[in-house]
């Protein structure tokens, strides 16, 4: 799963996989469209149902912190 996310020239990409070990990982990615200001994070577990839980709660945090999903034009 993967979801990106935009608030002015921020972006912001959450993404939860399943890496090679069957663990479940949540990887969180924030930058600048035109700086250089950036950061990652991951988070690590066991089961799926735990990541999905924690996926949506960062969603509703950035949703609540003024983000919003981009909006794509038609081909």
């Amino acid at each position: 799963m993967r979801q990106e996310f935009v608030r002015g020239k921020r972006r912001y990409i959450l993404s939860l996989d399943v890496d090679l070990f069957e663990a479940c990982v949540i990887n969180r990615h924030w930058y600048g469209e035109t700086s250089r200001r950036h950061g990652r994070r991951q988070e690590l577990f066991t089961d799926l149902e735990l990541a999905k839980i924690r996926f949506t709660a960062v969603q509703a945090y950035l949703l609540k912190r003024g983000y919003q999903l981009p909006r794509h034009l038609p081909l």
